[in-house]
């Protein structure tokens, strides 16, 4: 097959990329480098040059760059310093990235548009007469789509779901699979006998809930690594210097920094006794919930969005409501297997299972 994998996200250029958490795009990397490894003729559309298997097609970034020097501003320091700036060139990329497929759209036999924000790509997608397009959104189908009156303009267009719970929350949608989301379980390295600490990975903000994590750790003296990228600052947000800062002392609460390197990662989460995952929002998938596990680490994570879905309780973690039972399974952590933990994620999250599932899916379509 022709297969066009299309990012229309600013996170996907290079130079914010190195420098962010934004799993989408380590995703759609892997979903295409695997693509080409089964005999597919794929074209990664997308902001920057990235490292891919696949051929790339990517926007012409030197106007924005220019932009961005009259105003004294960088890529990785946009989002905090100049938010309606960063809005307006998010935008002009993505619209561009779009613009760009929608016009090649007949040299392939379909689309997979693997991220996008807001209704537009959907709705100019219609345009298209002769090539399917598939959708996968990485956020609540709501973020996207908040107007129930827009949903009457979806009809028609595909989906798929990347948990079952970002699928059942907008049943309007011509959702038609489900496809969890899949890690090279090779990238990970197991460690069977964890250090003595916790471990919160991820973005700094609120809905993620790491003051929960910080209640916990402080009321059992037990320590905590977070390691992550905060957004003070952003669109008025102080979460970081009022729910997370002041408690960092270095000794009990210590902040690692945003870990660039895999072999970082694998170290805090490997050797950590199990990941906090106190999450407030519904997440559609929490992928370093099985990032994790594929170090052996085992999670605890509260019954939100996608969990039910990714832990089984007593097999690779625990699900509890509140702080009172996250610290009750913290206690209990050391009953969980680590081998099981890598072994259950081998079995059910693995990148081929989902690439095949991308593969059939396509198929289906054409």
């Amino acid at each position: 097959m022709k297969i066009a994998i299309v990012t229309p996200h600013i996170f996907m250029w290079d130079k914010i990329l190195k420098d962010s958490i934004f799993a989408p795009g380590q995703l759609a990397i892997d979903l295409s480098n695997e693509l080409v490894k089964k005999g597919h003729e794929v074209t990664l559309f997308t902001t920057g040059k990235v490292n891919t298997k696949a051929n790339i097609d990517f926007v012409d970034t030197k106007s924005i760059i220019t932009e961005l020097k009259k105003h004294n501003l960088n890529p990785t320091n946009l989002i905090k310093n100049d938010l309606v700036t960063f809005e307006k060139l998010f935008k002009i990329i993505e619209y561009e990235i779009l613009a760009n497929v929608f016009s090649k759209a007949d040299k392939f036999d379909v689309i997979h548009i693997f991220i996008t924000n807001g209704p537009e790509g959907p709705i100019f997608s219609k345009t298209i007469k002769n090539t399917p397009i598939l959708f996968t959104l990485h956020d609540p189908f709501k973020l996207n789509f908040p107007n129930p009156e827009s949903y009457s303009l979806l009809k028609g267009i595909s989906f798929n779901a990347i948990s079952n719970n970002q699928k059942f929350k907008v049943p309007q949608l011509n959702v038609i699979k489900t496809i969890y989301n899949g890690i090279k379980i090779s990238r990970f390295k197991f460690i069977k006998t964890p250090s003595d600490y916790f471990a919160y990975y991820g973005r700094i903000i609120k809905p993620k809930g790491v003051h929960h994590a910080v209640n916990v750790c402080k009321e059992l003296k037990i320590k905590l690594k977070i390691a992550g990228l905060h957004y003070e600052g952003h669109g008025g947000d102080h979460y970081w210097s009022q729910q997370i800062y002041p408690y960092i002392d270095n000794k009990l609460i210590t902040y690692e920094g945003f870990l660039k390197k895999q072999i970082e990662k694998n170290k805090l989460l490997g050797h950590a006794k199990a990941l906090l995952f106190p999450i407030e929002w519904q997440e559609p998938f929490g992928l370093v919930l099985i990032e994790s596990n594929a170090c052996g680490t085992p999670v605890i994570a509260y019954k939100n969005g996608s969990v039910p879905e990714i832990v089984k309780n007593g097999i690779n973690g625990y699900i509890v409501n509140n702080e009172k039972e996250m610290l009750q399974a913290m206690k209990k952590i050391h009953k969980i297997d680590r081998i099981k933990c890598r072994e259950y994620v081998k079995k059910n999250f693995n990148i081929q299972k989902m690439v095949s599932g991308y593969e059939n899916c396509y198929k289906e379509l054409i």
